[in-house]
């Protein structure tokens, strides 16, 4: 048998392999005006439970380990991101008591604990970073294998175990699909509900395959790294994701000018691996730049309503932050109050959360909430600043640009445990490269 320790580390890097699946039990099934209501649904996923045999065997061996320590209070970023995040917790609680939805908002509320017990057992336990970021990059590259099948054939097809609903171009009912002339193209899904989180969790997988590149001694291991981070750069090409790319982009150039800068490693190899990943990029880029343009320049009827539907809830968080200043409408209460308080006789597929997660706290928690949560975010990039923790800062910033442009981050379960995965990984102590 493993030791205990053992035993956890071995299943919290199985957890970040299957956190794709969205495999769930649903409990209590969401209705609003007459529909389904995702953000009102009550469910048990898979991953959720296996999290939770983590906590409960670490806090075991917590209790087991327990020595009586007397420390000093002291008041610097890692206290401040202590105490803003406690504070966070508590807003979100208390607005149980003020949310329309009480139900929701608790549920909404126990998610956010289950993330930063999530993130607590990251920076708290010894975990091994190379073999969190092989973890995160193989899970990466079977959901770009995945997406690659799923464009191909242009279907994705449905399935209880993997947790996958049906999908096809044909279909009028929700689809994330592309228009170019007459013709419709479905974007890749991954096991994700969503094109845009199958994105985000591809541009963290990408960003920590420059890491096994750049981090590894092995010749295998490093043409294994760049191997994988191509094949997840075509996967996130095939979600045809603005914001995962924006991230990208951003991200990736920021880690590389890091590494440069820095002038650790060699430099040949550096520069190698930046012509690959550039070539790769324009290469994916010049074949789908038929689909993709689409999707920046905004000309079809589809993106057209996109942009319309997004400048929408834009309105309708303005709306309910001047009616909820202080407090806000209740953690995840925003669709809810929409139709309680703005427009009570839209579809029901139509209720979506403002996609900004500043603008969505504002909404759900008020001023407060939003104080608590930017200065949280900014103690963390501090920290990582001052501990030259570029890989944690890179990780951090990819996720903080996909906030401007999408909700899921602070909305849906698989979002979340996303967001809190990278802030544990960006409190890690490992710098190098």
């Amino acid at each position: 048998m493993f030791p205990l320790p053992r035993a956890i580390e071995f299943l919290f890097y199985l957890f970040i392999f299957f956190v794709p699946l969205q495999t769930r039990w649903i409990w209590h099934r969401g209705f609003i005006n007459g529909g389904a209501w995702e953000y009102g649904t009550f469910s048990i996923y898979g991953t959720e439970i296996l999290l939770w045999v983590i906590l409960i065997l670490y806090f075991v061996q917590q209790i087991k380990s327990f020595k009586f320590q007397v420390s000093s209070f002291k008041i610097n970023s890692k206290t401040v991101i202590i105490l803003s995040l406690f504070g966070l917790i508590a807003v979100s609680s208390l607005s149980i008591f003020w949310a329309g939805a009480k139900y929701v908002a608790f549920n909404s509320t126990f998610l956010s604990l289950e993330g930063a017990a999530l993130w607590m057992f990251i920076v708290r336990f010894p975990l091994d970073l190379k073999k969190i970021a092989w973890s995160f990059s193989f899970s990466g590259v079977m959901q770009s294998i995945l997406a690659f099948w799923q464009f191909g054939t242009q279907n994705v097809y449905g399935s209880k175990w993997l947790g996958m609903a049906a999908q096809n171009p044909s279909m009028v009912s929700g689809e994330s699909v592309i228009e170019t002339g007459s013709r419709r193209f479905l974007r890749a899904y991954g096991t994700f509900s969503h094109p845009n989180i199958l994105g985000g969790f591809l541009v963290i997988s990408i960003l920590l395959s420059i890491y096994l590149y750049f981090r590894s001694k092995e010749r295998k291991s490093q043409v294994l790294g760049l191997v994988f981070g191509i094949t997840n750069i075509f996967g996130l090409t095939l979600t045809f994701s603005r914001s995962a790319f924006v991230a990208f982009i951003v991200s990736s150039i920021l880690y590389l000018v890091f590494i440069f800068f820095r002038g650790k490693g060699n430099l040949t190899r550096a520069i190698f691996f930046t012509v690959m990943f550039m070539a790769s990029t324009l290469f994916f880029g010049i074949i789908f730049q038929s689909i993709i343009s689409p999707r920046f320049n905004g000309g079809t009827r589809l993106e057209q309503k996109s942009i319309a539907e997004r400048g929408e809830y834009l309105k309708e968080s303005f709306a309910l932050v001047q009616n909820h200043m202080a407090v806000g409408v209740g953690k995840g209460n925003f669709t809810e109050s929409v139709r309680r308080e703005i427009h009570g006789k839209k579809s029901p597929w139509e209720y979506q959360p403002v996609h900004n997660i500043y603008l969505l706290v504002f909404s759900e928690l008020g001023a407060v909430g939003l104080f608590l949560f930017l200065i949280f975010l900014s103690a963390v990039s501090a920290r990582s600043i001052l501990k030259k923790n570029y890989l944690g800062l890179v990780l951090w910033s990819a996720l903080i640009i996909i906030g401007f442009f999408d909700h899921y981050l602070w909305s849906l379960y698989p979002g979340i445990i996303v967001f809190w995965l990278v802030l544990g990984i960006a409190e890690k102590p490992l710098t190098e490269p």
